[in-house]
């Protein structure tokens, strides 16, 4: 056809990480309870347990500081090595814990930073973009369905037993199993927060395919323009529900350069 431009662009798939990590206790010295100096400060956090799903995939993987022996760096390189391989992750607080903790241990360990990554973070996207009275983890999945995570009893003492590397066998059997379900609930959430979600980066990129979830049940309704001018046609998921403007859609650009 004279004056088309056919549109051929390689297909890809990028791998969405769901992770959670869990700390100790800092450990240190005060006279009181509330606001308090730390007049001696005996010990950071650590790593103790990471948690982490691939999207699309059925199992949880856990790894804790006790599989590693109780070596703290192995942990913490194991945790470097799933990142690596992460195109987007998604956590709860990833921007104001998950992530920033991580990096700091992979920076104790002299690790280099880990290759560029798109992130979702549920909690922030919560505050942004709904009027929930809690943006817990917890909170969401009650309000939306999913229910409760199951509470831990005496806690506080379970984590310091795992600061103190006290903790019995049974101890990081529960941290383990707490652990993958804030993963399988962070799921849950997640997937129900990302038809709203307008800058969320495309998981699929494959012909006649719905972008973030992968279903070729879409359908074309209206016309969406760049800033540049380019008209594309705009489509809905009737799997996911998410509306997208893909050149992955797109059969070929006319003369005048409109996108058919």
């Amino acid at each position: 056809m004279s004056g088309i431009k056919e549109i051929v662009p390689e297909e890809k798939e990028f791998k969405v990480l769901l992770f959670d990590i869990e700390t100790s206790y800092n450990k240190g010295y005060c006279f009181g309870k509330y606001q308090q100096d730390i007049f001696i400060y005996e010990q950071e956090s650590r790593l103790l347990s990471f948690a982490y799903k691939w999207l699309g995939t059925k199992d949880i993987i856990c790894f804790t500081e006790k599989d590693f022996k109780f070596n703290n760096q192995k942990l913490v390189n194991e945790l470097y090595k799933v990142i690596e391989e992460a195109d987007i992750i998604v956590a709860h607080n990833a921007e104001k814990f998950d992530i920033r903790k991580a990096n700091t241990f992979f920076i104790k360990y002299n690790l280099l930073p880990p290759k560029p990554f798109k992130v979702f973070d549920t909690r922030k996207f919560a505050y942004y973009k709904f009027g929930f009275n809690s943006n817990s983890l917890e909170d969401l999945g009650e309000y939306l369905g999913f229910g409760r995570k199951e509470r831990i009893a005496e806690k506080d003492r379970l984590w310091v037993r795992l600061t103190e590397r006290t903790a019995s066998k049974k101890d990081w059997e529960i941290l383990r199993e707490y652990n993958k379900r804030d993963v399988a609930l962070l799921e849950k959430v997640y997937l129900k927060f990302r038809p709203y979600a307008t800058n969320h980066p495309p998981v699929y990129m494959k012909k006649d395919t719905c972008p973030y979830c992968g279903s070729r049940d879409i359908i074309s309704k209206g016309w969406t323009f760049l800033s540049t001018g380019i008209k594309r046609r705009r489509f809905k998921c009737k799997n996911c529900g998410k509306w997208s403007s893909s050149n992955w859609f797109v059969r070929y650009i006319d003369k005048n350069d409109i996108i058919k």
